[in-house]
C-alpha cells in the first residue's frame, strides 16, 4: 500500500471542490460552502476554540467531513465529474515535479545538518 495515496486523493478532492466553485453551473450556496471547506482545510489557523486536544481534532474532522459531504451532494453530477477529471490531470502533472522538489529539499536539509555538525565539531576542536 502506498503511504502517499490517501493524502493525494484528499488533495485531489479538495482541488476538484475548488475547481467546482468556479464552474458556472454550480449553485451559489454550494460555491460558498465549497470555498469555506477549501479555505478551512488549507488554513494553518484553527477557527474553532480548542480547549482539549483530542476533541479539537475531532471537531475539525467532523466539520470538514460534514461540509464536504453537503457541498458534494449539492453539486450537479456533471460538474463534479468534470472537475474531478481536471484535478486528477493537474495532480498527475505536478506529482513528478513535487517528488523531485521534495527530494531536493530533503537533500538540502540533510547537507545543512551535516555541515552544521561539522562546523560545531571543528569549532570545538579548534578551541582545544
Amino acid at each position: 500500500m502506498n503511504p502517499t495515496a490517501w493524502p493525494r486523493r484528499c488533495a485531489g478532492a479538495l482541488l476538484a471542490l475548488w475547481l467546482s466553485c468556479w464552474n458556472r453551473e454550480t449553485p451559489l450556496l454550494t460555491k460558498a460552502i465549497g470555498l469555506f471547506v477549501v479555505a478551512y482545510a488549507a488554513s494553518p489557523v484553527d477557527w474553532t476554540l480548542d480547549v482539549l486536544p483530542m476533541p479539537a481534532y475531532l471537531d475539525d474532522l467532523v466539520l470538514l467531513a460534514a461540509l464536504s459531504w453537503l457541498a458534494l451532494r449539492m453539486l450537479p453530477r456533471g460538474v463534479w465529474k468534470e472537475c474531478r477529471t481536471r484535478s486528477d490531470d493537474w495532480i498527475g502533472v505536478c506529482i513528478g515535479w513535487l517528488d523531485r522538489a521534495s527530494a531536493a529539499l530533503m537533500l538540502v536539509f540533510a547537507l545543512s545538518a551535516v555541515a552544521g555538525w561539522l562546523w560545531l565539531w571543528f569549532a570545538a576542536w579548534s578551541e582545544r
